[in-house]
């Protein structure tokens, strides 16, 4: 694997805070990383294991010595033991409408061991460990917005509350006296109170700032996620991300070019010309980014011009002969009920049509290149469930094919395709989950061929979380996927056979592709943190992609 274009600290998603050790020698960052909801009409999680993240650096040496990726919830503050390799960390947020959810918990960054230290919790927003370093002292808001009801402000409400730090502590024995009856016994304190505490250091007010002076950079280079990426021609690499419309690269990672607008790059979609399907935003009033709706953009190998417009969230696929589907969320109102759109890369005939109920989960299915255009249809039509896969002619007209779902007991969430054709005829490869009503229920997914006319499988994996991308190589007989999890496969298209299936690792920290596309010898990645690298595909089919 070699990256060509990093940020300055890879392996992070956005970096939400930096913390320090009393001597300055440790430094702690953490970030948050995105979730696959790009295009705006498609949201993926399932099976997804990075959320948030705690790194620990020796500055200015840039490659963490520890990482930390079993959290739930976002980080607010960390902690060093004043004598131990173990920091306290602080989580927790707001769940929108009621409750202060958190976790307070402690790790050991030498063993790995980590531990929660208290039973239930509310948000926990700071945390220091007590100068003997035998107890933490943390700071947590109520359990929710209307307890207690003497509150004026429950945002600007938080009580301390103490936790022994014990050699038991990572084999789960909890601090004996509960936190409820620690809460109730104190009145709250305010944010001005916590400021003023001075067993608190103080924050770091700008988290990147802070990092480019530990580290001693010029500046800091960051990317979000990447959503989509594609050989423009064997110099020139293209992506899309929240920062611009269009970013190009060259081989060795050389920003060629970087098309900046009103709008932010979702999708790319291979014709004579490239286009890019960029989403329309506008700032409100109260500083929220609103969108607007979706542009069609065309590249012509330096600019981009706007060829269309629609109102509302939408997801794109193009088939071989230029023909572009258009799927809407719905929840729009139009006079018509045709909320789906079809043309052609010449962007300039459109026509609207209903093929069905489409929702972001449900529905969601881009195969780019194959002869057809492919769409999901629940049955009846204005239904998610007993989800059958359909072809789309030129004119509109819907040829029901089979029903997605493998195992008709439960029907198919989250899909992604490819469009193979070989010995064993035309086919779909199809990657989706099965849905079930009990979130405690574990993952169940799936990744199969089946035959185009018959829907009958040829081969089927079980998957342990949502596909990000399927590509085929036809020359190679290969079909390559990666998945939330962090997990990417190589399988042989003919006979299904597992040629590679590891977690995606590189500089040994986790990471996950959500983008990739495939030449007769090299593949392109983007990830969720920013990276884009290159692999020829035969060092992948002997190493993986670590």
């Amino acid at each position: 694997m070699q990256f060509i274009s990093d940020p300055s600290l890879p392996g992070h998603g956005r970096i939400t805070g930096v913390f320090f050790n009393r001597n300055q020698s440790i430094c702690a960052i953490t970030s948050a990383f995105h979730l696959l909801i790009n295009p705006p009409a498609r949201a993926s999680y399932g099976g997804q294991r990075l959320r948030y993240r705690v790194a620990l650096y020796h500055p200015p040496e840039t490659k963490p010595f520890a990482v930390f990726d079993q959290l739930r919830y976002p980080v607010n503050d960390v902690a060093f033991h004043p004598t131990e390799p173990t920091a306290a960390i602080a989580t927790g947020s707001y769940d929108g409408g009621w409750m202060f959810d958190g976790e307070l918990i402690v790790w050991n960054s030498e063993t790995g061991q980590h531990s929660t230290v208290i039973g239930p919790i509310p948000e926990v927003v700071r945390c220091v460990f007590s100068s003997d370093g035998s107890h933490i002292i943390a700071f947590v808001r109520p359990w929710t917005e209307e307890s207690p009801e003497h509150l004026d402000d429950p945002f600007d409400s938080f009580y301390e509350v103490l936790a022994s730090y014990e050699a038991e502590i990572f084999e789960g024995v909890f601090n004996k006296e509960s936190i409820a009856q620690q809460i109730s016994a104190q009145h709250p304190k305010s944010s001005a109170d916590m400021a003023s505490d001075s067993r608190l250091p103080v924050r770091v007010e700008d988290p990147e700032d802070a990092v480019r002076r530990a580290f001693k950079l010029e500046t800091i280079r960051t990317r979000p996620a990447v959503w989509d990426v594609a050989w423009l021609d064997i110099d020139r690499i293209g992506l899309v991300h929240d920062d611009c419309q269009l970013e190009v690269l060259g081989p060795d990672g050389t920003t060629k070019q970087e098309i900046r607008g009103t709008s932010y790059g979702s999708e790319i979609l291979k014709a004579e010309q490239f286009l890019v399907h960029a989403v329309l935003i506008k700032e409100s009033a109260e500083g929220w980014l609103e969108r607007l709706g979706s542009q069609i953009l065309k590249y012509d190998g330096s600019t981009l011009t706007e060829k269309v417009f629609f109102e509302g969230d939408f997801a794109f696929s193009i088939s071989r002969d230029g023909r572009i589907l258009g799927r809407r969320s719905r929840g729009y109102e139009d006079k018509t009920g045709q909320l789906d759109v079809l043309g052609t890369s010449d962007l300039d005939r459109w026509s609207r049509h209903d093929f069905g109920h489409y929702d972001v989960f449900n529905h969601f299915l881009r195969v780019d290149g194959s002869p057809y255009l492919f769409s999901l249809q629940g049955t009846p039509p204005g239904s998610h469930e007993r989800k059958y896969l359909c072809t789309i002619g030129p004119d509109g007209s819907l040829n029901r094919l089979w029903p997605v779902s493998p195992d008709r007991s439960h029907h198919a969430m989250d899909c992604a395709g490819a469009y193979v054709a070989d010995s064993h005829g035309e086919s779909l490869i199809l990657s989706g989950r099965y849905h079930n009503p009990n979130p405690s229920r574990a993952y169940s997914g799936f990744i199969c061929r089946r035959g185009l006319e018959t829907g009958k499988e040829i081969w089927c994996h079980q998957t342990r979380a949502n596909a990000t991308a399927i590509k085929s190589i036809p020359s190679r007989d290969i079909i390559v996927v990666t998945f939330l999890n962090g997990e990417i496969a190589a399988i042989e298209s003919t006979s299904g056979k597992i040629l590679q299936w590891s977690e995606f690792r590189p500089d040994g920290q986790l990471s996950v592709i959500f983008s990739f596309d495939v030449s007769d010898q090299k593949i392109v990645i983007g990830t969720m943190d920013g990276r884009v690298g290159i692999i020829p595909i035969k060092d992948f089919m002997t190493s993986g992609m670590n």
